[in-house]
């Protein structure tokens, strides 16, 4: 063969290369060849098919190298001798190659290396184990002696392709992180010149300049730079289908394998860990139904992570192939199967994934609904597969954090049932667990044991959960008398506060509370009591009159005193209960009264007065509740109100049975419970863009969800919260905490693809409602996203997000409106609302450019709100006689709101347009508004358009509302269903006339008979106060001022609804 030359030559190579693979073009070059075996053999190591890889790179079975390379995987410490002889010289190993179509290629010298390389990366990829995958460091020191160019010459694209080959090899050798990324740099350097290049000899740069980036988003991932790596992964899904055009279909599909469907998987990934489960699935519809297992595994943990386990337990009998009514026994045994347990990464995210699977399933179903034996089988199975999980550091870090939390959730149930029958069960199973793995599970005092726990080894969430499940574990065996493991939980400890000092992340809070419990420990091994306050001295000075300005309330006082000074006081306190100092019940009578009064604003829903449409005729309806008062930066100050918005719907009870929060800025707690709202009302919350003024209460939201689990064991709420990416920026802290994160039922992001396509609408999302029993055996309803994959539910809310033009100072993201729509049971819509949110005046003019107006994205919406900011520049002694024509131009192009006559644009473009638009909350008053200056101008406003109306449209003119804290209007409403339907959309109701809650009366009435008084109070507040005309006319004016006062000062009462 080596005398054959010329075309001839060619044409026997590509025989030998392909003879076994007839789908190859038939005029494909030897160089395009072996590039796309290349890219076939990384595809196959990703998909762990590694038979396929030794299929193509064969070695002499006859030679030292391939004994080497066989003794080296019976015992890893000979792994060099691969590499170097006994005496020191170079084997050159990638001469055992015998593959005839790398061994005959043109420059197969060059090559060689490579593929040896890439042989051997398969062999450590598929042993797995931490003693084999530092090798990879030999791997890397082998390509760098063995690169084929010094210098690669810029017009040779041969020379600058195999150059840039073996950076990438190197880049998937290095160690994860910053050593890879650099060397995908460099990939990426060697090309980037020759983006566009294109040449039939090999495949084009462009393919190769995204193969670079995808190994540099691979490197910033592992390397904690998430949001980079995102943009990396982003930029291959855009730019891949235009770039792949060039190939034939055989070549599109490895090429599609390798860049664009590992793209998809590694977005997922990072949408999983921060923790937008929606978008983990929203993104794995990319690739249809290619990578299956691995799309099934991420979406399973993504339901997992929605607290949806019906739907996570669906994907995972899906994945293992088994029927839907297979029981635990089943599901692990199907793991069995040689197919699953050969690939072993794959094998090891399932089994994680089981254990995740029924660690949530049994919290979820409470004691009285788990069977025992599944318990017990879960127990073994953590034993049986040890081994089979702890080949790599990250496996075995994951299975030690979910040894930890099952244990801790065993010794709750302990914890729980310690005096009942059950008690045997739970500490039966403690102990078999906890002293299988008791020599792995703790980090020893070296730190140095192979498959041990290694703290270094924990990512940041793992090593919080491992931690914080531990000591949970040891405090809830010790409370329930079990000493048994108090010497290791001592260890522990003491390792805890070491590592985290060295490490410069030790609190000192943490670091106190650790050696306080190892002092108690220390208690309890000299079989002291755990706790001791045997006398008051510890408090008080010796002298006994000191500790007296206590008596009658603390035990240890009254103990140190007679019986005779004890009865004295008793008798004092019964005969002058007014005068007496408080005892002890009192200040635990007060404190108890007080504790319920909060957690009544945590734990229930709040119940509202209902609308009539007539006698006995009662409605289910969706409302606005105004709790805002000013706009911007003043509420900082404290001497006036902020806040934001709810959106609630109400059953013929008047339980608020969904409520959507918008905006919750300054003062936005306190102005829901300011009006008789609880938390637990709460199921949504929507963010428009990053400023502190639109999302300041966020998070007391979240923290006060977790005061409620503290409080309530069995409470469960959880919020779903929609934003942009710059507001997440500014939440993350909230979102990523490990423990917080638990009451968010997701996280999604209305721009998330923007690195992907920026001309690309934000996303919608919606929403059905489900009927769910929880462990109190209370049935109630919850709220679950639609997911991309399931377009058959029925939705009861759908949410939109709209372009605003507003800087939020986030340099990430854009702000945004929302448009919320109401449904009834049918997927038919009863209701429109928009939310212009934070955003300057634009009529559309540059629609051409993609940029929709403000009127335009709202016009099918009933009501809208819409943020007013000022209205003209009184805060630079501006007059509104400075204000004609290209001056009025140039406010509205200059500031971020609409202020005045950006607002009178828009409400000219309703009339012209004769929208949908019937309700205009006009909000986000600017401070200076005060004096009463509010009900002026919306008295103008709506003169503006009595004024504008055609004769025929009488009863369809926009109504202008001015929000303020307390501002109630009814949006929608459904009629009892056993009375007959009496207006023409079936049985809802919606405006005109809308309804609004007067303060006088206490009703709702229709919104053109509604006046507005203003009242000042505080330091210098002014509030809006909402009467119909007969209650002003009728009523007194110190009523009036007494009602306005009642409810400054005091608010509306909690009203709670029975569940």
């Amino acid at each position: 063969m080596l005398f054959v030359c010329g075309k001839k030559f060619f044409l026997i190579i590509f025989s030998l290369i392909f003879r076994q693979r007839s789908d190859m073009p038939t005029d494909i070059k030897p160089f395009i060849a072996l590039e796309l075996l290349n890219v076939k053999i990384d595809v196959w190591i990703d998909e762990e098919d590694y038979d396929e890889v030794y299929n193509c790179i064969t070695l002499d079975i006859k030679s030292q190298v391939k004994t080497d390379i066989e003794e080296a995987f019976r015992d890893s410490s000979k792994f060099k001798s691969i590499f170097i002889n006994e005496k020191g010289k170079d084997n050159n190993p990638q001469n055992a190659i015998q593959s005839t179509d790398i061994n005959n290629a043109e420059k197969k010298e060059k090559w060689k290396p490579l593929f040896f390389s890439k042989y051997l990366r398969a062999r450590i990829q598929e042993n797995g184990t931490d003693d084999y995958t530092k090798h990879l460091d030999d791997l890397v020191i082998y390509l760098q002696r063995n690169l084929p160019y010094q210098f690669p010459q810029e017009d040779q694209d041969e020379e600058l392709i195999l150059q840039h080959l073996y950076f990438q090899e190197l880049s998937a050798c290095g160690k994860p992180g910053l050593e890879s990324l650099g060397f995908a740099v460099r990939a990426y350097e060697l090309v980037k010149v020759k983006r566009g290049t294109m040449n039939e000899s090999h495949f084009s740069f462009d393919l190769y300049n995204l193969w670079a980036q995808y190994n540099q988003g691979i490197g910033y991932l592992h390397s904690g730079q998430k949001m980079d790596a995102a943009s990396f992964f982003n930029e291959i899904i855009r730019d891949f289908p235009k770039k792949a055009k060039c190939l034939q279909p055989d070549e599109k599909g490895f090429w599609q394998n390798l860049l664009f469907d590992q793209a998809v998987l590694f977005k997922a990934e990072l949408m999983e860990d921060l923790q937008f489960s929606y978008h983990t699935i929203q993104t794995l519809e990319e690739i249809g139904n290619r990578k299956k297992e691995n799309r099934l595994i991420k979406e399973a943990l993504a339901f997992r992570d929605m607290g949806r386990l019906e739907c996570a337990k669906k994907k995972i009998i899906k994945l293992l192939n088994i029927k839907p009514e297979a029981e635990i026994e089943d599901i692990f045994g199907a793991l069995k199967s040689k197919t699953w347990e050969k690939k072993k990464n794959r094998f090891s995210k399932t089994l994680g994934l089981l254990f995740d699977y029924y660690l949530q399933d049994f919290k979820e179903k409470g004691m009285d609904k788990i069977n025992e034996g599944d318990i017990i089988f879960i127990v073994k199975k953590f034993i049986e597969y040890k081994d089979k999980t702890i080949n790599s550091k990250t496996e075995r870090m994951s299975y030690y954090q979910q040894v930890a939390r099952f244990l801790k959730w065993l010794s709750d149930q302990y914890k729980e049932t310690k005096d009942d029958h059950k008690d045997n069960t739970y500490l039966k199973q403690i102990e078999a667990l906890y002293d299988a793995l008791k020599g792995f599970l703790l980090p020893d005092k070296v730190d140095e044991k192979e498959d041990g726990v290694k703290l270094g080894d924990f990512d940041k969430y793992e090593y919080d959960r491992y931690t914080e499940s531990m000591e949970k574990f040891y405090k809830n065996l010790t409370h329930c008398k079990f000493y048994g493991y108090i010497e290791d939980e001592q260890c522990l400890l003491g390792k805890l506060n070491e590592y985290e000092k060295k490490r410069s992340f030790l609190f000192k809070f943490k670091e106190l509370e650790r050696k306080q419990r190892i002092e108690r420990i220390e208690r309890l091994k000299e079989g002291l009591p755990e706790n001791v306050c045997e006398k008051s001295t510890k408090c008080f000075h010796e002298n006994p009159d000191s500790s007296s300005a206590f008596k009658s309330v603390l035990e240890c006082v009254n103990r140190s005193r007679s019986p005779e000074e004890n009865k004295s006081q008793e008798h004092e306190n019964s005969t002058d209960p007014r005068g007496s100092e408080y005892s002890d019940n009192d200040y635990e009578t007060i404190m108890q009264r007080e504790n319920n009064r909060f957690l009544d604003y945590l734990a229930y829903k709040s119940r509202h007065p209902i609308y009539y449409l007539q006698e006995d005729t009662v409605k289910k309806s969706y409302h606005f509740m105004g709790l805002q008062r000013w706009n911007s930066q003043t509420p900082t100050l404290t001497l006036s109100k902020g806040g934001g918005y709810l959106l609630y719907e109400q059953d013929k009870h008047g339980k608020v049975t969904l409520g959507i929060a918008i905006d919750p800025g300054f003062d936005f707690v306190d102005n829901l419970f300011h009006m008789g709202f609880t938390l637990n009302d709460i199921d949504f919350i929507l963010l428009s863009h990053a400023h502190l003024d639109h999302i300041r209460d966020f998070e007391p939201i979240v923290t006060s969800l977790l005061d409620l689990k503290k409080r309530k064991k069995d409470s469960n709420k959880k919020i779903h919260a929609m934003m942009t990416w710059g507001v997440y920026r500014q939440l993350k802290h909230v979102i990523t905490n490990h423990t917080l994160r638990e009451f968010l039922a997701d996280t999604y992001i209305v721009d998330i693809d923007k690195d992907v396509d920026p001309e690309k609408p934000p996303e919608s999302f919606s929403f059905m409602k489900r009927l769910v029993s929880s462990k109190n055996k209370e049935n109630k309803f919850i709220f679950e996203s639609i997911t991309p994959d399931d377009n058959s539910q029925k939705k009861c809310i759908g949410i939109t997000p709209k372009q605003a033009y507003h800087n939020d100072y986030s340099e990430r993201s854009d702000s945004y409106g929302y448009i919320i729509n109401f449904y009834d049971g049918n997927n038919e819509q009863v209701f429109s609302f928009g939310y212009t949110g934070d955003t300057k005046w634009y009529d559309g003019e540059l629609e051409q450019d993609g940029m929709s107006g403000i009127h335009e994205q709202y016009e099918q919406c009933n009501a809208v709100c819409i943020h007013l900011g000022a209205l003209i520049e009184s805060d630079k002694g501006k007059k509104f006689k400075n204000y004609n024509g290209d001056e009025c131009d140039a406010l509205i192009e200059k500031k971020q709101h609409p202020y005045l006559f950006g607002l009178l644009r828009y409400l000219k473009k309703i009339q012209e347009d004769n929208n949908k638009n019937k309700l205009l909350l006009i909000s986000e008053f600017g401070e200076e508004l005060k004096g009463g200056i509010r009900i002026d101008f919306i008295r103008r406003l709506n003169n503006l358009f009595k004024i504008g109306r055609k004769a025929n449209q009488e009863n369809q003119s926009p109504v202008c509302l001015p929000v303020d804290i307390g501002l109630n209007v009814i949006l929608a409403c459904l009629e009892d269903e056993k009375q007959e339907p009496k207006h023409q959309n079936g049985k809802w109701e919606t405006g005109p006339p809308y309804k609004v809650w007067c303060h006088g009366c206490e009703k709702f009435v229709d919104a053109d008979k509604i006046r507005y008084r203003h009242f000042g109070h505080g330091n210098n507040d002014e509030a809006l106060f909402y009467f119909c005309n007969v209650c002003l006319k009728s009523k007194a004016e110190n009523a009036i001022q007494d009602r306005m006062r009642l409810i400054c000062e005091v608010g509306v009462p909690l009203e709670k609804a029975h569940e």
